[in-house]
């Protein structure tokens, strides 16, 4: 009784070779038939033989497998069963749908391609800031100031804007680079004769952006060294806190800081809040030159004295 393994070698329970079909390899490599028997049986007794020498490949529930008999023993052997090819149309389906995919642009792109652009450079960005000027009755300008942060001037300085109203003389300077100050003059009347008081708030823009206080100022605080020029009031293109697709924002005043190839950004005096604000080019805008000169104004604002 011959033996059954499989291709490893291991052996088989003839009981688990139910729907195998068994080819004797011996038989299979037996000599050929005479040519008389040949012609007796004739081709097409001959289809039906084995060629003399080669391996049936029988199918079994789907799968091809090999089947020799070796020194009594016989080994099973599984042959996968060949991949498909992929019929002309479904190729040039398949080529179709590469090609259209690799056109349309996808929705991360679109959408990209249609979001304003911080703009960066070297200096103060005043000409991009000015930019940004919204006469009443023109078209929006391609350059827009987005406030990225805002915070509440503190009741001292809202009280006496309140006070002065739209003739308030107001003062940014940049005390160094951690710290503003916002100036208001504390009357009308002090102003028109010269010794005006002058009401401070002093405000972190490095760590944090917050308002530190405020009080009456000794009048002699200035722009630190290199500090970019304070822009005067005007009606700007805003948007987000404070700001208007659809109109014109009044801005009190912009105070530029310098910037060494970032993002330019600035802080506005918007009514009653201190803004931080970041420059952006719409799509619409053409690509125009950035101040990088590095040589924005250096201010020569300072408190006017008591």
């Amino acid at each position: 009784m011959a033996k059954y393994v499989d291709e490893n070698g291991e052996p088989i329970d003839p009981e688990d070779l139910d729907g195998y079909e068994a080819v004797d390899l011996a038989a299979s490599q037996a000599k050929p038939p005479s040519d008389e028997r040949a012609v007796e049986e004739g081709p097409a007794a001959r289809e039906g033989r084995p060629a003399a020498g080669r391996r049936r490949w029988p199918v079994i529930a789907g799968a091809a497998f090999v089947v020799a008999v070796t020194a009594g023993a016989v080994v099973l052997t599984r042959m996968e069963p060949p991949t498909p090819k992929p019929s002309i149309s479904e190729r040039v389906e398949a080529k179709s749908s590469e090609v259209r995919q690799s056109v349309a642009p996808s929705s991360s792109t679109a959408a990209s391609s249609s979001a304003p652009e911080p703009v960066a450079g070297v200096g103060c960005g005043e000409s991009e800031i000015l930019a940004a000027v919204w006469k009443d009755g023109a078209a929006a300008p391609g350059t827009q100031l987005r406030v990225v942060e805002a915070i509440d001037m503190p009741v001292g300085f809202a009280t006496r804007e309140d006070e002065a109203g739209q003739r308030a003389q107001r003062v940014i300077l940049q005390l160094s680079d951690e710290r503003l100050g916002v100036y208001i003059a504390s009357t009308e009347s002090a102003q028109s004769n010269g010794k005006a008081l002058w009401w401070k708030v002093p405000v972190a823009i490095s760590g944090g952006f917050s308002v530190l206080g405020e009080a009456y100022g000794d009048g002699n605080d200035k722009d630190a060294l290199r500090a970019c020029k304070t822009i005067d009031e005007g009606a700007y293109r805003v948007v987000g806190e404070g700001g208007s697709d659809d109109h014109p924002t009044a801005v009190s005043l912009i105070k530029p800081i310098r910037a060494f190839g970032g993002e330019l950004t600035s802080y506005a005096l918007i009514g009653d809040k201190l803004a931080k604000i970041q420059i952006e080019r719409t799509p619409a805008e053409s690509s125009g030159g950035d101040d990088e000169t590095g040589e924005g104004g250096s201010s020569s604002s300072a408190v006017p004295s008591k």
